[in-house]
């Protein structure tokens, strides 16, 4: 089996992907000592990518406790966590004890750079594997933009339900610069405006909501 050493990993759950330009300050970003490169093909390292998936016991037995991470002064061995790669992109992945997948992470991108042309010469292997559940994301937004976005939307909605119509006219006027006295519209128009993207007015209603907290 074929290890890689001392590399960065930042677990994230299953449905979530974050490039490496995305991990914050505060994630828990692990240091590994040590962990087991697997080859598979396109086909499979796009369903682990973008799915939930079961693998099989005879491959969660192949990669037990393989992983070393450095845990403060001391190293601990993790029971199913192995890397991936198609030789175009790596990504880790963690598994529980009946083989499905947890939490998955990305890398840095020397580091990917670095294992993937390793792995050119490695053989594939054939993984037993079924797909759960398919996770695509047409959003187009960073980590950043999404935690933006659930953060409106539960204001506007909080907003709206608590009746608090002159918080929701000022929102409204801030997004759109004009006015309305339709509470139904200006509600649907808000939230409808993020339904694909985030503009200039929506960073600027987001950091007058933050203000306005700090102030109370």
């Amino acid at each position: 089996m074929i290890y890689i050493y001392d590399v960065l990993l930042n677990f994230n759950d299953i449905d979530k992907i974050y490039e490496f330009y995305e991990w914050n300050m505060d994630d828990a970003v692990d240091h590994i000592k040590r962990i087991p490169l697997i080859k598979v093909d396109s086909k499979t390292m796009d369903d682990f990518v973008f799915g939930k998936v079961v693998v099989s016991k005879d491959f969660l037995e192949l990669i037990y406790h393989k992983t070393e991470i450095f845990n403060k002064r001391k190293i601990v061995r993790e029971d199913y966590i192995s890397l991936f790669t198609d030789g175009r992109i790596v990504m880790a992945i963690e598994f529980n004890k009946d083989g499905e997948s947890l939490y998955k992470s990305r890398l840095l991108l020397d580091e990917e750079n670095e294992i993937a042309n390793l792995s050119f010469k490695m053989d594939y292997l054939n993984i037993d594997y079924n797909v759960i559940e398919r996770y695509i994301d047409n959003s187009y937004l960073t980590r950043n933009e999404k935690k933006i976005k659930n953060y409106l939307i539960n204001e506007i909605n909080s907003t709206y339900e608590n009746k608090n119509y002159d918080k929701l006219k000022y929102l409204y006027v801030e997004c759109f610069g004009k006015k309305s006295e339709d509470t139904k519209t200006m509600y649907h128009s808000l939230i409808d405006s993020m339904d694909i993207t985030l503009n200039e007015n929506h960073f600027k209603i987001y950091d007058l909501l933050k203000l306005s907290y700090k102030k109370i």
